[in-house]
């Protein structure tokens, strides 16, 4: 199996001779770049071609230079079926949210507050925001204030 650090490599120290292209397989782009050397051309490639080694990841480079058409097409089934398994995961806790929501908007009821109430609400949530307080005990003095105890 080729090693992308490995081509990396051969692609910076001996990309004017096209080092990198011979040890991914591809021959005849390895023999242009030795044809040419001289042109300085297979420099910059090989430049480029560090670049992008580097910045791809071991599974996008086993993708394009280790597997068969018929692995290519096995692994690329198997990663979108796991990101399809994320977006289902991610819509489910979403799901799981917004009913814990919905309840508990349900347990509390709507009832009118004087503003004396409302102001010493905000003061209380003012107090959470910044951190004083945590978020128990900002229930526990809302439902004081209210009266829902």
């Amino acid at each position: 199996m080729k090693n992308r650090l490995i081509a990396a490599g051969l692609a910076f120290f001996g990309g004017v001779f096209g080092l990198q292209k011979f040890y991914l397989g591809k021959t005849s782009q390895g023999i242009l770049c030795v044809i040419f050397w001289v042109t300085l051309i297979p420099f910059f490639i090989g430049i480029v071609d560090t670049i992008q080694f580097l910045s791809m990841s071991d599974d996008d480079f086993d993708l394009k230079f280790n597997y068969g058409s018929e692995d290519k097409l096995l692994r690329r089934e198997r990663l979108d079926l796991e990101r399809e398994k994320l977006k289902i995961e991610k819509l489910r806790l979403q799901r799981q949210r917004l009913v814990a929501e919905n309840d508990l908007k349900k347990e509390m009821p709507a009832k009118a507050i004087t503003g004396e109430q409302a102001d010493e609400l905000a003061a209380w949530h003012d107090l959470l925001e910044k951190g004083i307080i945590d978020k128990f005990e900002y229930e526990q003095k809302r439902k004081i204030i209210l009266g829902l105890d």
